[in-house]
């Protein structure tokens, strides 16, 4: 561990086409960058509108199925590429990554560390069985029964990490009045429309409710559904937190009328919530009494009954609910945020397959800013570096975006640097052309 905190990683997250854990791979981007580490997002959310459309203009159900196996082989051959151009030393992967089963195998015979974060419930998507054995490491959100259910099926380096909050997204904002008129409201509630859901907001039509989501059909809740049928992104979603005295969070459910007793998938709203300073009511969720109070910083309910005498008492004592949620805050931003859950990824990594990474090597690559430093900030290679960003690593491939057209006034360093870009392409060509 001392090694590598003296060393910069270079990992590669890859995010899924389409779901909930796409913002997740964002986050946990940008937590590993502000930890220091050089990251690519390998980012296939461009490929799904053109994999949605398959299903909506082929009603051939076997044409279908093969145009996606197609689509997908494409995908991760396209990630695959895009990270041996990178060339990590690490590759997470978040759920439903478009990765096929030979392109991990190909990574791993690279000596490349692959984990996947599978930040879904076990108990309702079974793919995981096929993917854990795949990846050296398997993150998920469920500690307890799930971690026995992986040691049975081979998988032997796996860990609970729970999902988290970005402070500088999830964060307390000012509504302007316009923005007031449309969040403002005594309990909001922003997710989608699950039959546990509907059947608790169903008793909640006589308070000031306002819905934000999909699949919220019930005619007694479309009254209170906001925008009609559509999701929200990070941005949006703070500003209901602001306007709302009371967020609701229920983890949902496809078979309870209310609380599933079972639930132990916290999710992502719990943390999100309290980073951006709202007051959340939450069900019980196993463990989520081991994160915070759940009397001082998110307090629970237990059924519709108690749910609407906390919504009562804490509408009529605002002070309380406003010191609730600054507890809440303080505590997700000292515990909470996506930068310690990928430090604890990386703890685990290293713990397990430091010794293989060593062994590999740890490719450096320094900053622009760093390389400056090195070579003087007075010298012509320091002085043109300093019209770049500093932060920018310093490599053939990103120092191309800042090359400008050739001319009588290119300074020395750039031209070096046109001169090598045209070397290399010159090669590629070389290589193309014996294959």
């Amino acid at each position: 561990k001392y090694i590598f905190q003296k060393h910069k990683l270079n990992i590669a997250v890859i995010g899924p086409m389409y779901g909930g854990s796409l913002p997740i791979a964002k986050y946990l981007m940008r937590a590993l960058k502000k930890m220091g580490h050089n990251v690519t997002l390998i980012d296939p959310e461009c490929a799904w509108p053109l994999y949605d459309s398959i299903k909506i203009r082929i009603k051939n159900k076997k044409i279908i199925s093969n145009l996606e196996d197609f689509l997908t082989r494409f995908i991760s051959d396209w990630c695959y590429a895009q990270i041996l151009e990178f060339q990590p030393e690490i590759c997470i992967a978040l759920a439903q990554a478009p990765l096929t089963k030979l392109t991990v195998t190909k990574l791993r015979e690279r000596n490349i560390i692959t984990a996947f974060w599978f930040v879904e419930n076990w108990r309702h998507m079974s793919y995981w069985k096929d993917i854990a054995p795949l990846y050296d490491v398997f993150f998920h959100i469920q500690p307890g029964e799930f971690d026995s259910k992986l040691d049975s099926i081979g998988c032997s380096y796996h860990k609970a990490i729970l999902t988290a909050c970005d402070p500088e997204l999830h964060k307390p904002i000012t509504l302007t009045p316009e923005e007031e008129r449309i969040y403002k409201c005594d309990v909001s509630f922003a997710g989608a429309g699950y039959y546990n859901r509907i059947q608790v907001l169903k008793g909640l039509t006589d308070y000031n409710l306002k819905i934000w989501g999909v699949n919220w059909y019930e005619p007694e809740l479309m009254p209170h559904v906001i925008e009609g049928e559509k999701g929200f992104n990070t941005e949006e979603y703070m500003k209901i937190v602001a306007g709302s005295k009371i967020n609701l969070n229920l983890h949902s459910s496809t078979i309870h009328e209310g609380i599933d007793p079972e639930a132990d998938a916290i999710n992502p709203r719990v943390f999100e919530i309290a980073s951006a300073g709202g007051f959340q009511l939450c069900d019980p969720c196993k463990g989520l009494d081991n994160l915070f109070d759940t009397e001082k910083e998110i307090p629970t309910y237990t059924d519709l009954k108690s749910l609407r005498g906390k919504i009562d008492y804490y509408l009529s004592h605002e002070d309380e609910r406003k010191e609730i949620a600054k507890k809440a805050r303080e505590r997700a931003l000292k515990e909470h945020t996506y930068e310690h859950r990928a430090q604890e990824m990386l703890d685990f990594i290293i713990e397990n397959f430091g010794g293989k990474i060593m062994r590999k090597g740890v490719k450096i690559i320094r900053t622009t800013g760093e390389i400056r430093e090195i070579v003087g900030k007075d010298s012509p290679l320091g002085e043109w570096l300093g019209k770049l960003p500093q932060d920018v690593p310093f490599t053939q491939h990103h120092i191309n975006t800042y090359l400008k057209s050739l001319s009588s006034e290119t300074p020395f360093p750039e031209k070096i640097f046109w001169l090598m870009n045209e070397i290399r392409l010159f090669g590629e060509q070389i290589i193309k052309e014996q294959v």
